[in-house]
C-alpha cells in the first residue's frame, strides 16, 4: 500500500511517493505514537495524523538538504532532484 494515493499531476505526486518509499527508521512517528500511548492509551488513533505529519516533514527536510548540498544519493537510491533531473538553480557556493 502506498502512503500517497495515485493523484494528478503525476509530476508532483510521483516524487513524493518516491521519497516516502525509500524507507528509513521511521523513529519520529513511532515516538509520537509511543508518547501518546503513555498518556492517552485509548486515544492513540488521535496521534496518527500528527505522527504522519512528522514523518512527511522530516522527509521534506531531507529532500531540501539533498538539494542544498547537491547530494546525488540518499539511502542507496538517487535523490529526487537527480532522478527527476531537477536543476539546482537557487543555491550556489560563494567563490
Amino acid at each position: 500500500m502506498s502512503l500517497v494515493q495515485q493523484r494528478e499531476p503525476a509530476g508532483l505526486y510521483e516524487p513524493i511517493r518516491y521519497v516516502l518509499s525509500l524507507g528509513g527508521k521511521r523513529i519520529r512517528p513511532a515516538l509520537c505514537l509511543l508518547g501518546c500511548s503513555l498518556y492517552h492509551t485509548e486515544k492513540v488513533s488521535d496521534s496518527l495524523y500528527p505522527a504522519l505529519g512528522l514523518e512527511v516533514f522530516h522527509n521534506f527536510t531531507l529532500l531540501h538538504d539533498d538539494i542544498m548540498d547537491g547530494s546525488e544519493m540518499r539511502r542507496n537510491a538517487p535523490t529526487v532532484h537527480k532522478k527527476w533531473m531537477i536543476i539546482q538553480p537557487f543555491y550556489r557556493e560563494m567563490p
